[in-house]
């Protein structure tokens, strides 16, 4: 907060978005890029409190941050085929279509929160002890990454 020559924070790109309690990004006037990897997962997980505004364009408030997240850092491959099955599916299912090892998995319920991460997880999910609903399963591969839709019965 305050700082008028802050222009980064490369340097907090390490830290677990899941130790963070509490988000102020405020008056960085230099500040244009507030969508690093942890913050937008924590964006995305976070009931704790928030506030971003008074830096430049695209870090002024939670939305703006979130949007970028979105473009910059979930680059979406359309290119790419992938399978999941079955979908809908009652406790696992698997992942076919990708050449190469899964370097991480996501997935996330209808209001946007991760509720899975797991890195080199392998082509089998349990997902059994999730509650029934649509999910977003977004998968990492070799530069890749594309997300599906499943469904938890």
């Amino acid at each position: 907060s305050g700082n008028a020559h802050l222009n980064s924070l490369t340097g907090i790109e390490n830290i677990d978005p899941s130790s963070i309690s509490q988000l102020a990004i405020i008056k960085n006037y230099s500040l244009s890029n507030c969508a690093i990897e942890n913050i937008c997962n924590y964006l995305i997980d976070s009931i704790g409190e928030v506030e971003i505004h008074l830096n430049t364009q695209n870090c002024n408030s939670r939305e703006e941050v979130q949007e970028n997240c979105t473009e910059d850092i979930y680059e979406i491959d359309l290119n790419s085929k992938i399978s999941i099955f079955p979908n809908p599916t009652t406790s696992e299912f698997t992942i076919s279509g990708i050449e190469g090892i899964i370097d991480e998995i996501s997935i996330y319920n209808k209001l946007g929160q991760r509720v899975i991460h797991e890195i080199k997880p392998g082509n089998n999910i349990d997902v059994s002890w999730l509650p029934q609903g649509l999910y977003i399963v977004e998968v990492v591969w070799d530069g890749h990454r594309v997300r599906e839709k499943l469904i938890v019965q």
